[in-house]
């Protein structure tokens, strides 16, 4: 009987799939919500500018959360002492809470954005959707992706060069 081979996915490749299936899952329902709202009565029309209010307030909300919460986590990184190769793949960790916490903020503003669009059938709410695929195609995680962060908590020392390894 063999043993079982377990298979580690590096930590910036799974991140890299965590966004794109968040991106998948909003470019999918804001297709259904434009296909039904182009082809259907909007089930609630009139609340189109009440419901742009709440969109741009959810916006701004997002934005600021997002940053404190960045904030947060950031400070909580550069407080850390990262000298050794294990303590390389806590900051990883922290860069990893980083990223996913900014990307559910870009996604629920995209998905809230076009359930508007499915109730009102106005096609200015498209915008959420597209803002926030875009912001989460800027946060996919690309070659140097780690060594900003590793720039935006300031030097910590390491064992090498204070670079996160994917």
């Amino acid at each position: 009987m063999q043993a079982s081979k377990t298979v580690v996915i590096p930590p910036l490749k799974a991140l890299k799939f965590i966004i794109l299936a968040m991106l998948a899952g909003l470019i999918g329902y804001a297709g259904i919500a434009v296909a039904i709202a182009l082809g259907s009565t909007p089930a609630e029309p009139g609340l189109a500018p009440l419901f742009a209010g709440v969109l741009a307030a959810l916006g701004a909300s997002f934005l600021a959360a997002g940053t404190v919460v960045s904030r947060a986590i950031a400070a909580k990184a550069a407080a850390q002492a990262f000298d050794s190769a294990e303590n390389d793949r806590r900051r990883l960790g922290f860069f990893f809470a980083l990223t996913v916490v900014k990307a559910v903020f870009a996604e629920a503003f995209g998905l809230v954005g076009t359930t508007f669009l499915l109730l009102t059938g106005e096609v200015y709410f498209i915008a959420a959707p597209l803002i926030a695929a875009a912001a989460l195609v800027r946060l996919l995680p690309r070659e140097g992706t780690s060594h900003t962060f590793d720039h935006s908590i300031g030097p910590g020392p390491s064992s090498h060069g204070g670079a996160i390894e994917p």
